[in-house]
C-alpha cells in the first residue's frame, strides 16, 4: 500500500513538471528548439554581416509563434539585409538596446524565408557588446533545455 501510494505521488509530479513544460512554451509561442522555424538555421550557411540599422519592427515565423524580432541593415556596400533575431520575450530581456541607426555586426545563417534571404542571427555585436542567441548549431539560447555548446 505504501508503494502505490508513493507511485501515486511520483506519476502526480511528473505529470505536473510535464504539464507546466508544455504550458511555459504555449506561453512563449512555440520558440523551442524543434519548432519548424528554428530547424531553417543552417550551421553550413553561417555568414557575417554588418551595416547600418534602419528598420526594427515583429514577425511571426509561422502560425501560432509569439512575436519575433526582426531588423533590416543597410549594409556600407548598399546592400539592403533582414535579420532575425529571436522571440520578442526574449529580445525585450536581454541587456542591449538595438536602435535604429546603429551600426552592428551579425553573424547568423543565411537561409530563404517566405522567398527571400534572410539572415538568423546567431550574435549581434554593438558598441563592444554581444548579443548572444544560439549556439555553433543553432539551438536557441533561449530554449533553456542544454548549456551552450561553444
Amino acid at each position: 500500500m505504501k508503494k502505490a501510494i508513493i507511485a501515486g505521488f511520483a506519476i502526480i509530479i511528473a505529470l505536473a513538471f510535464t504539464a507546466d513544460a508544455s504550458a511555459q512554451q504555449m506561453r512563449r509561442g512555440c520558440w523551442g528548439r524543434a519548432d519548424r522555424y528554428n530547424r531553417l538555421y543552417d550551421p553550413d550557411t553561417v555568414v557575417t554581416v554588418s551595416g547600418t540599422v534602419t528598420d526594427i519592427d515583429y514577425f511571426q515565423p509561422s502560425a501560432g509563434m509569439a512575436e519575433g524580432v526582426h531588423l533590416f541593415l543597410r549594409q556600407p556596400d548598399g546592400t539592403p539585409t533582414e535579420v532575425h533575431l529571436g522571440p520578442r520575450w526574449y529580445i525585450e530581456n536581454q541587456d542591449i538596446s538595438i536602435d535604429e541607426g546603429d551600426f552592428v555586426e551579425v553573424t547568423g545563417s543565411r537561409i530563404m524565408f517566405e522567398g527571400e534571404p534572410v539572415v538568423i542571427a546567431s550574435s549581434l555585436r554593438m558598441d563592444g557588446q554581444v548579443l548572444r542567441l544560439r549556439d555553433r548549431q543553432g539551438y536557441p539560447l533561449w530554449a533553456g533545455w542544454r548549456r551552450e555548446a561553444n
